[in-house]
């Protein structure tokens, strides 16, 4: 039996499986934020005759997959130029979109459509849609550039299902003066400054971080056009305003190899309209060698001048390394107790012991050191300094005639 109860119960199951079904089925139900269209700059005021240009910004987007941007405003006062892409739809050029140029007629710009290709996600974040170039016609008035969302070709947002997403929007006015004057197109491109690792840097370390600085001195960068590739591979830095620049920093997820060519590629350009675009900026540096932990070579050993102070000791070694001598006499017991060392690194060596005991026998060994603090020690060898020479007292006198005259005196 049907009872009105029964019938409530019922009617509450559908209602919640309903809502159930709308929650995990629908997979494009966004909870976040509504995104925002926002045309920027807020106002101006330019003169008669001068371009300007508008930008249609996005905020706070989810899944943007495709948009169709149509403005109105007072053609009377400012005309259409042309329209360029922005970068949000397009990654900064890294994903491939087509364009659909807009209709244009009396006080509207209609139907100028971006979409992304292929079955990928949309984008997600803030940024650039697109830009659009008035010329001021009338002086002395005032216009608002309105987003249009009219049911014919007004402004749509599309996520990757193709459906509708919501959003606000934002205007904006602008007003001509008088004057005829107009002010000079913005044609500086940006640059670089403070690059680290600087260019051809050698012996850079291997956990380096790369940073860099990007200028404009005109209409500012364009911090969405900022794009880093390291030996030809696009990576994400961390990107700041500072001032009228940029700093771009980013650190490697992985050390780079050892002597490793690293090429480094950066692209940028600025705010104007069109874009300045900066050429793009190669430089290289090299990653420091691997650790040397090989020992040096010592080979031909050599005596020479012994005298009976003195002996010269001479080597070489198979690179660069310090020059040590460590000597004593043969019949102390801790005959290598002396030290003589030339701190200079070179592959050819000469030390002179002086000091020495005559008819001595003196044992020593070398030590040769790299740079690397990596060293090689010789056997023992020796050498036996010389006697002094003593004068002979047997040796006869010669005496001049003079001397010996008076040696003898009047007995001679």
């Amino acid at each position: 039996m049907v009872t009105k109860q029964n019938v409530i119960i019922i009617t509450t199951l559908c209602l919640f499986l309903g809502l159930a079904i709308a929650f995990f089925v629908s997979p494009k139900i966004s909870w976040g934020q509504t995104p925002i269209l926002q045309i920027s700059p807020q106002s101006q005021t330019v003169n008669q005759d001068q371009t300007v240009d508008i930008a249609v910004n996005i905020q706070d987007a989810q899944d943007l997959y495709s948009c169709q941007i149509s403005l109105i405003y007072d053609s009377s006062i400012i005309e259409y130029q042309d329209v360029s892409e922005g970068t949000f739809l397009n990654s900064n050029l890294s994903q491939q979109t087509f364009r659909v140029n807009p209709i244009v007629e009396p006080d509207i710009i209609k139907g100028y459509a971006i979409s992304r290709v292929g079955n990928i996600s949309g984008a997600s974040g803030s940024g650039r849609l697109a830009s659009f170039r008035f010329r001021t016609i009338k002086p002395n008035a005032n216009t608002n550039i309105q987003i249009w969302t009219g049911a014919n070709q007004g402004t749509k947002l599309l996520n990757d299902a193709l459906a509708n997403i919501t959003y606000n929007t934002s205007n904006i006015s602008i007003s001509t003066a008088a004057s005829t004057d107009t002010i000079a197109q913005d044609t500086i491109t940006p640059y670089i400054k403070n690059l680290t690792p600087i260019k051809n840097a050698i012996d850079v370390k291997r956990d380096t971080k790369i940073s860099l600085e990007i200028v404009d001195t005109g209409s500012g960068v364009n911090p969405q056009s900022i794009i880093l590739k390291i030996n030809n591979y696009q990576v994400t830095p961390v990107v700041n305003a500072d001032g009228g620049s940029y700093s771009v920093t980013y650190q490697p997820t992985t050390i780079f190899d050892y002597n490793q060519l690293v090429n480094i590629s950066i692209n940028a350009q600025d705010l104007s309209f069109p874009a300045n675009i900066m050429p793009q900026e190669n430089y290289s540096f090299i990653i420091e060698p691997a650790p040397d932990t090989t020992a040096p070579v010592i080979s031909e050993i050599s005596i020479s001048d012994i005298t009976n102070h003195s002996a010269t000791i001479s080597w070489k070694t198979n690179e660069s390394t310090d020059s040590q001598i460590n000597y004593g006499a043969q019949k102390n017991p801790s005959s290598l107790n002396t030290e003589t060392k030339i701190d200079q690194l070179s592959r050819q060596h000469t030390i002179t012991i002086d000091n020495l005991l005559e008819n001595t026998i003196y044992e020593f060994t070398i030590i040769s050191r790299d740079y690397q603090d990596n060293s090689a020690q010789s056997t023992i060898r020796n050498f036996q300094t010389s006697i002094a020479s003593i004068p002979n007292s047997n040796t006869p006198k010669v005496y001049s005639v003079d001397t010996l005259c008076k040696e003898l005196g009047p007995n001679m």
